[in-house]
């Protein structure tokens, strides 16, 4: 689930509009017209109120904006509006409270917080870092560029060069594998991505004028072959994808096709025995190209991301640079808040996670979590043991599946923290620094891996990223710290219906994916094993309503030529599942309540151009059709609004298609 919190004080935050924006919808009966309120340009210029019977998601949200447009105060409405967003603001109080532990050294020692201080201290330290200027990299940059063979790119792929770049040409991540459920090391191959987020579809070309002008930095460098082999080698690969995943693979089988094999040597002796990558085609392409023909190609690449990476945290010549091929104006303080965030999120994550969650999770926070998960399993299990159609058997499997998932809470426990131990972490410059937490993180994935990962913290899994998920690989769901911080803010435990629907439909949800149209195929202990699940009759069943499910999704026309897609089936799922499983739990509590709070749970507003790209891409559906459409399953929610037939938000029973239902 990755909507993201906003303020909120209330549930219930803000506004309707547009009358210029009506959206009409296919012609399989679904609401005539629901206004789009989460497009930024339709909160202007007019605010324009819904019912609960016509857009429940607008109604709801109408309150707060409410009170800024009687006044007539349209810019105050609007910024009202736009500051509630849930997932564009919860970030920024995440980093807020990270800035203030940095500054304030307000963290607990941890064995490891004299690292942290001199991290942050060479990041903050400008005047060292421009006297230093691009002369902090190029040591690096010449052991790429006075590579001769192979082997010795070999080399640098399987040690990661002094710079600590293990993911240039390969990338290695730990997994359970889904045949056996035994540790595995998945192989993944990297091409020309956009490095920066404002730029996720930019083309190769885009990536390249930035490539260039980092080359540009060092005279001695050739820069135009740089280029010419960075497009090689993506074209290279890129026609020879098949999005196929290899088999899994034994270690003496990877020795022998893989060029790239020493690298998984550590690993091995740790005990891992099971290799396998996510496309066969990359993974034979890039042992065959291997040659010194192809020398050129394999140094771009490396070079490439060395290059791409040191733009975000180098002097302020190479800020300036970024920023322009941003297209953005130059500000050296956003600029160093940006190589803040890039490394939070990436090499100095698990540094600064721990104390986060150190800092701002006390026990309090830590139980009750914990207590709520507990609930929310077991009324899951209550949930799919009352679903008609699926019998005892299949009732008892589904039992097993969810008494056997791992949860991870808030943050690690303090064995899981003593994994990630950084006090040997020493350099002389804020790039050097990185440089060894990439090498200290490394060393740390290679001591755990004979560990089973469910008893472990995962690395991806940073306490302070805004997120709650579902992993059918080691059947866990994990639920991250800042996530939970964000949806209490403003509230307390005390408020039962505003709980249940934030962060007890968020755990439900996550708890239903365990068994939509994907992870059903997986047991409880991760593996693949299509059939296990359910009957025959109940399969057949299963599928008439993914299909039933995938139709009505399909038939919302969200304008500008677009409709809702069946590759969001499996949220949609988990959407309905999660609402009906957390409803369950509420009792004799305020169910108008309880409805709004999932309003709150999904909020969320974006630029025209941003929601039409994420409903191209995104598996989430738009906060508006996530909310009407899974509240459009429950008698439940009719009888609380009084909504009936002819009403715009009603749907027939036999229309309903929630899957368990």
């Amino acid at each position: 689930m990755n909507t993201r919190n906003a303020v909120a004080a209330v549930a219930v935050v803000a506004i309707i509009l547009a009358a210029s924006c009506v959206f009409l919808v296919g012609s399989n009966g679904h609401d005539e017209k629901w206004y789009n309120v989460d497009i930024i340009e339709n909160v202007f210029p007019e605010y324009r109120e819904q019912s609960a019977t016509d857009n429940y998601y607008a109604y709801a949200l109408n309150d707060v904006y409410r009170r800024a447009a009687a006044s007539g105060d349209y810019e105050s409405a609007y910024l009202i509006y736009y500051a509630n967003s849930v997932n564009l603001h919860g970030d920024d109080m995440i980093s807020g409270d990270i800035i203030a532990m940095l500054d304030k050294r307000t963290y607990p020692e941890l064995g490891d917080s004299k690292v942290l201080a001199g991290y942050y201290d060479s990041l903050l330290d400008m005047t060292a870092r421009n006297a230093l200027g691009v002369d902090a990299i190029k040591a690096y940059v010449e052991e790429i560029d006075s590579i001769t063979t192979t082997d010795q790119v070999v080399r640098y792929v399987a040690t990661g060069g002094s710079a600590g770049m293990y993911n240039s040409i390969i990338s290695l991540s730990r997994m359970i594998d889904d045949v056996d459920g035994n540790n595995a090391v998945t192989i993944s191959v990297p091409v020309l991505p956009s490095m920066d987020e404002n730029y996720q579809d930019a083309s190769v070309e885009k990536n390249l004028e930035l490539y260039g002008a980092m080359l540009e930095l060092f005279p001695g460098i050739d820069g135009d072959s740089y280029i010419q082999a960075a497009v090689d080698y993506d074209r290279l690969i890129q026609n020879n994808a098949t999005g196929e995943s290899t088999q899994v693979m034994t270690y003496s089988e990877v020795a022998g096709s893989f060029a790239f094999a020493s690298a998984l040597e550590p690993y091995h002796e740790a005990g891992i025995d099971s290799y396998y990558s996510p496309d066969s085609g990359f993974y034979s392409t890039i042992s065959e190209s291997l040659t010194q023909d192809n020398l050129m190609m394999y140094k771009s690449m490396a070079m490439y991301d060395l290059l791409m990476d040191a733009s975000k945290h180098l002097d302020e010549e190479v800020y300036e640079i970024r920023a322009e091929w941003l297209g953005e104006e130059y500000d050296v303080q956003e600029s160093v808040k940006a190589s803040l965030e890039d490394d939070w999120s990436h090499v100095a994550g698990m540094l600064v996670g721990k104390y986060y969650y150190a800092t701002y999770v006390d026990a309090g926070l830590q139980a009750y979590c914990e207590e709520l998960i507990a609930e929310c399993l077991e009324a899951a299990k209550e949930y799919y043991d009352s679903v008609e159609w699926i019998g005892d058997a299949t009732s008892a499997k589904i039992a097993q599946k969810i008494d056997g998932m791992t949860v991870r809470c808030l943050g690690p426990t303090a064995e899981q923290m003593a994994a990630y131990d950084y006090s040997s972490v020493k350099a002389d410059s804020y790039y050097g620094m990185l440089a060894a937490l990439r090498h200290a993180n490394r060393a740390i994935d290679i001591a755990q891996a004979s560990g089973d990962l469910r008893d472990q913290w995962k690395s991806d899994m940073l306490p302070h990223t805004y997120n709650m998920f579902y992993s059918v690989d080691d059947n866990s769901i994990n639920i991250l710290a800042s996530y939970v911080r964000e949806l209490l803010r403003g509230h307390d435990s005390s408020e039962r219906e505003y709980i249940l629907g934030t962060v007890g439909a968020a755990i439900c949800h996550e708890i239903t994916h365990g068994f939509d149209d994907m992870g059903a195929d997986y047991d409880e202990k991760g593996r693949k094993r299509a059939g296990w699940l359910f009957t025959e009759e109940e399969k057949e069943v299963f599928d008439s309503k993914v299909d039933a499910l995938a139709d009505y999704i399909a038939g919302f026309y969200v304008g500008n030529g677009r409709y809702l897609s069946d590759h969001m089936i499996g949220e949609v799922m988990a959407d309905m599942g999660g609402s009906a499983i957390t409803y369950s739990m509420l009792g004799d509590g305020d169910a108008r309540k309880f409805f709004s709070a999932l309003v709150a749970l999904e909020f969320f507003v974006l630029d025209k151009e941003s929601y039409y790209e994420r409903v191209d891409t995104d598996e989430h559906p738009p906060g508006m059709y996530r909310v009407n459409m899974e509240v459009q399953q429950m008698q439940e929610f009719f009888d609380a609004y009084g909504i009936g037939e002819g009403d715009n938000m009603y749907l027939a029973p036999e229309d309903r298609v929630s899957v368990w239902a």
